[in-house]
């Protein structure tokens, strides 16, 4: 059995080596064969089907960018309006507030603040000597309104 393999393979080598000796020479690389007319066939096809479907998705993809652009920029109009008439509205509450101040001012003079200010002062003093921690709202000077005597003057 070692024979016949023996004696197949010197065959076949042999006649391998005389089949590459006729038609190349020596010191040239083996010669691949790898055109085959109905490979290459298919690798086109394969080729433009791919392309064709990369081509779709990316005008899918960009259809799908503007339709989310589009609702972004939506969005931020919308509560760019929002934004602005919480705005106004503050800013109208505040001058509402400043003009009612303002009369307040007018027709509540005061004629001397070092006064508050020394109440406030001395109201905080027995505060700290006392420590009195379940004091009522009601009985600490209004720190606003002493913000606003300062402010007036």
């Amino acid at each position: 059995m070692l024979d016949l393999i023996t004696s197949t393979e010197e065959t076949h080598y042999e006649s391998y080596r005389l089949a590459q000796m006729e038609t190349r020479k020596f010191g040239e690389p083996k010669v691949k064969k790898v055109d085959n007319p109905k490979f290459k066939e298919e690798e086109e096809m394969l080729r433009k089907r791919f392309t064709e479907q990369v081509k779709l998705e990316e005008s899918r993809f960009r259809q799908w960018e503007q339709h989310v652009s589009y609702l972004c920029t939506a969005l931020y109009e919308k509560a760019d309006k929002q934004l602005i008439a919480e705005r106004d509205r503050l800013n109208k509450d505040l001058e509402s507030a400043h003009s009612t101040i303002k009369a307040l001012e007018v027709s509540f003079p005061i004629r001397d603040r070092r006064v508050w200010l020394t109440d406030r002062a001395n109201w905080n003093k027995s505060q700290t000597t006392t420590n009195k921690v379940d004091q009522s709202d009601d009985d600490k000077p209004s720190l606003r309104m002493c913000t606003r005597v300062t402010l007036f003057g």
